[in-house]
């Protein structure tokens, strides 16, 4: 299944995330502030397929208890953890069968006008 096709069947129809594609790149604009500073409010992430797997350490698209969400992932305690880089916010472990990798950030590209 394409990324623009399994992201629009993951996301809530109340608020349907804002993407689009250049040049065959997927991006999308995530929302809130569970990843600042890292991704601000205005920037879009690119998102690769990772065909639902965990591929090492890094930023992911995810969908966990319904909610399609940006968080940083990293193998811990056998265990994953799942992260914001906002330190308002904690961590929780879950293993990996517990919620659903939806693809893997490749690059954020910074809003430099708001």
């Amino acid at each position: 299944m394409n990324m623009p096709k399994l992201i629009l069947q993951r996301q809530s129809p109340r608020e349907p995330i804002p993407m689009f594609e250049i040049d065959g790149d997927f991006y999308i604009k995530p929302r809130g502030d569970g990843m600042k500073p890292t991704i601000e409010r205005g920037d879009f992430i690119n998102i690769v397929d990772c065909k639902g797997r965990y591929v090492g350490s890094g930023i992911y698209l995810v969908q966990i208890a319904g909610s399609v969400t940006v968080r940083r992932l990293d193998r811990r305690r056998g265990d994953i953890a799942i992260m914001c880089d906002n330190t308002i916010y904690g961590c929780e472990y879950a293993p990996e069968n517990s919620f659903r990798i939806l693809g893997k950030v490749r690059r954020v590209l910074k809003n430099t006008w708001l």
